[in-house]
């Protein structure tokens, strides 16, 4: 499907996507982050200045798609409609968090860190905390579920093989949580990945991507 050309530059505007967003922080700000980071509002307005044009650039790329429109890429309106199935999904994303930290406890005998990578104790960052989250969630899902599987779905690539590689490109970034921290983000990577080909519906996997985020943190508030 598509022309010569059509793959070749789709390879390369992918390559110099990833190399551009995520390709330096697998490089160099893999190590252990400052636990404590989130209770900054100067951190949380960072991520905001860094996600929202990376956001609006894989937009406007699936906009200048010659052959896709946007609802091929999953970016459709939500609606009241989508909210049953994202409340059935938030709970197979526990479900599924919970199945992987039981196979971790068995493995390596335990179930999470002494101390957890992140800790949120400002009540008052909450509401950043929130928006970051979501913004974080929609900013990895439009890039790995929305661009990069669909592009490589019309390239004819099999699907274990995309699902597979998109997913151990995605895990690869939470390897600084260590083995079992890549082990979890490849797990959930490859469940949203299934609730994208589903419904077809980017905003199902990023909300739930951004609340898994944000649950996260706020467990370490109230914990």
């Amino acid at each position: 499907m598509g022309t010569k050309k059509y793959r070749r530059d789709t390879l390369i505007e992918a390559g110099l996507l990833f190399s551009l967003f995520y390709l330096p922080g697998y490089l160099f700000l893999a190590g252990i982050p400052d636990p404590r980071s989130f209770n900054s509002l100067l951190y949380n307005l960072q991520i905001w200045i860094l996600l929202v044009p990376q956001i609006f650039m894989v937009i406007y790329l699936m906009h200048r798609d010659d052959l896709l429109d946007f609802q091929s890429f999953g970016l459709v309106r939500p609606g009241a409609k989508d909210i049953p199935f994202i409340l059935l999904a938030a709970a197979g994303t526990a479900a599924v968090v919970m199945a992987v930290q039981v196979t971790i406890m068995l493995v390596a005998g335990e179930v999470l860190p002494e101390e957890p990578l992140w800790k949120l104790t400002k009540y008052s960052m909450i509401a950043p905390v929130f928006i970051s989250s979501l913004l974080t969630g929609y900013s990895e899902e439009l890039f790995f579920r929305s661009y990069l599987y669909t592009r490589l779905e019309v390239l004819d690539t099999e699907k274990w093989s995309r699902l597979i590689f998109v997913n151990i490109l995605f895990a690869a970034g939470h390897l600084y949580e260590g083995v079992p921290g890549g082990f979890n983000a490849f797990i959930l990577g490859c469940y949203f990945s299934f609730l994208f080909t589903r419904k077809k519906n980017i905003h199902i996997p990023a909300i739930l991507h951004g609340l898994y985020n944000f649950s996260a943190l706020l467990l370490t508030l109230f914990l």
